[in-house]
């Protein structure tokens, strides 16, 4: 085994026992945030109403949660690590999972730290016998992500893979 291999950062882990897999949404962040820079620039829409950049980032970070979602059948919990010089992608995170009813772990250490401390800690599950995805339906039509709504209404494994 190579020594890079030790230092490679992990993205996520599946726990066999509870059956879940744990997804880091930091490459997913850093990917929809290049996305956005990129889509920002490209259409030279440095201009717009702070409402209108929180639409499109909240769209290109949804995109990203659902191609995750896309990657495996197995039923997910987010970790998101919380920064304070990110307070605009703070907020944007915390609207999309209060609006979806998966379990996502807030806190300010790395997903690695995280998982060596999850062997001395619980991790809530929401009820899945109350599950409902009304509340992000009408989160994605009230922020106008149409297509988004689309993409996650048609495809099973997604909504499979948000279930708690």
């Amino acid at each position: 085994m190579s020594t890079t291999a030790l230092t490679k950062p992990t993205y996520s882990y599946f726990d066999d026992v509870q059956n879940v897999e744990y997804i880091d949404l930091e490459p997913s962040l850093i990917q929809s945030c290049k996305d956005y820079n990129y889509y920002i620039a490209e259409n030279e829409l440095g201009r717009m109403s702070k409402r209108d950049k929180n639409r499109i980032g909240t769209h290109f970070m949804l995109n990203q949660i659902i191609n995750v979602c896309k990657e495996s059948d197995t039923k997910k919990i987010f970790y998101y690590r919380e920064y304070i010089k990110y307070p605009v992608e703070n907020m944007l995170v915390k609207r999309i999972f209060n609006a979806l009813p998966t379990t996502i772990v807030y806190d300010t250490i790395s997903f690695d730290a995280f998982l060596r401390e999850l062997k001395y800690k619980v991790v809530k599950r929401e009820d899945s016998s109350a599950v409902c995805f009304k509340k992000f339906k009408k989160f994605l039509k009230t922020t106008g992500l149409t297509k988004v709504e689309r993409e996650f209404t048609e495809n099973a494994r997604v909504k499979f893979s948000l279930l708690p």
